[in-house]
This record gives C-alpha cells, structure tokens and sequence, in this order.
C-alpha cells in the first residue's frame, strides 16, 4: 500500500488497539493504567547512582592513585557510556509523556499515538544498540587491563568486542531503514506498517537473545584467569562472586 492510500487515519480506526491482549489478560481501554512512575523513579535512582560511581572512581584515579588507563574514567568510552545511557533515558521519559505513553499496548488506541511520541519511540530503540555496545565495551577493556597479559584471554576479549559491535552498532541505521516514512509517508503511517512492526519485533528479540548470550560471555571469561591467579581459594571465590553480580 503506497502513502498515498494510507492518507490520514480514518475517525473509525483512532478507537482501534495497537495490539491483542496476551492469553488471561484483560483490556482496558476505558481506563488503563500509566506504569511511566516506575520508569521515573528506576531511572532517577539508577543514574544517580551511575553518576556517582563514576565521580568516586574518577577522585581514587586522579586525586589518590595519580594514574590513567584507557579503561578508566574519564575515558572515552566510560563517559560515553554514561552519556549514551542518560541520553537513552531521557527520550524514553519524552516519549512517556506522550498520549498513551507508560500503557501497554492493549490498553492503547492507534487515536493516542502521534507523530511525534513514534519518532520519540524509534529514536530510543535506535540509540539503544550503540549504548549497550559502550557499557559492554567499557568492560571488555576492564579486563584487558586486568588480564592483557594472557594471550587467549586477550583473544576472546576483542572476539567479544567485534562480535558485539557487529551486532549493536548498526542499530541505529536498521531502525531507521525499516522505520523511516518514505514518499511522503508520517511517521505515525509508517508505524502501521508490518515492515516496521514486524521489523522491530523480530530485532527487538535478537537484541534480547545477543544480550544475554554476550552478558554470560562477559561473566564467563574472566573466571579460568582468575582461578589461575596465586591466592587462596576463598579470595578466588570471592572475586568471582565479584563479577557474579553482573546477574543482578
């Protein structure tokens, strides 16, 4: 179907869901309700508590041990990393504060969306890759500082690197390929559309299956080096107990 068929939304489909409820759930379209306070309170807490690792990391590294390394902050990819995060959260509480925003899509009419709250959507799912590619990179060269020494250690670290950079940093140019109006398309059109829906849904779930595989990855690795390392066992289990917290 062209842009030109699609035209305006028709008065009788503004009332229409964007999706069917799952098995055992309940619509509600009279007076659904908004879960966006949950993302305000979580992301407040979680930045302020980044921010302020970050601070005390930086006065051990500048003020007590005088030292710099290419993992640390302020380096290029811990500040970028931060940045992207705060950058990420602040467009998806944009977007929460758009008509229908913080509902679940069942409780949803295609009437509350609009331009501006999808761009706001494909924006935030765009950028998502790129920022999770410099939070996982940021620790993959935690552990070429740790353990650069080891040649295979050394190897799976920049496997590990291309791999995910493979995969997240094109994210940006996907989204906006399968999600961008064409020949005169809105953007809220294009949002109908099954290329877009469908695209974003079948990538959406990729990122969840790369996500986890790369974050046990990252669990992983460390773990022959350190049993390696001279030190009584019990030290041994307690820093891989360490980066065991990454399942938090």
């Amino acid at each position: 179907m062209s842009a030109q068929q699609l035209g305006p939304i028709p008065e009788a489909f503004k009332n229409v869901p964007l999706s069917s409820p799952p098995p055992g759930v309940v619509q509600n379209l009279e007076n659904p309700q908004s879960r966006s306070y949950q993302v305000y309170v979580i992301s407040a807490v979680f930045i302020a508590l980044s921010i302020s690792f970050m601070i005390v990391r930086v006065y051990v590294k500048v003020a007590i041990q005088r030292s710099r390394t290419w993992d640390d902050c302020p380096s290029d990819t811990c500040v970028a990393a931060l940045a992207g995060i705060i950058g990420y959260v602040s467009v998806v509480i944009a977007s929460l504060s758009q008509p229908g925003g913080g509902k679940h899509l069942w409780d949803t009419v295609i009437g509350d969306y609009s331009d501006e709250g999808f761009i706001q959507s494909v924006v935030s799912t765009a950028i998502y890759g790129p920022v999770i590619f410099c939070v996982k990179l940021a620790l993959f060269l935690l552990y070429l500082h740790f353990f650069g020494r080891l040649r295979w250690l050394k190897w799976l670290i920049w496997w590990g690197v291309a791999i995910t950079g493979l995969f997240y940093i094109p994210a940006i140019f996907i989204v906006f390929i399968l999600c961008a109006p064409r020949n005169g398309q809105t953007w809220l059109e294009r949002s109908m559309m099954s290329k877009c829906r469908n695209g974003l849904q079948d990538y959406g779930v990729a990122q969840g299956v790369v996500g986890v595989v790369s974050d046990f990855y990252l669990l992983i690795i460390p773990i022959p080096a350190v049993l390696a390392l001279k030190m009584p066992m019990n030290k041994k289990i307690g820093v891989i107990a360490i980066f065991m917290t990454g399942l938090l």
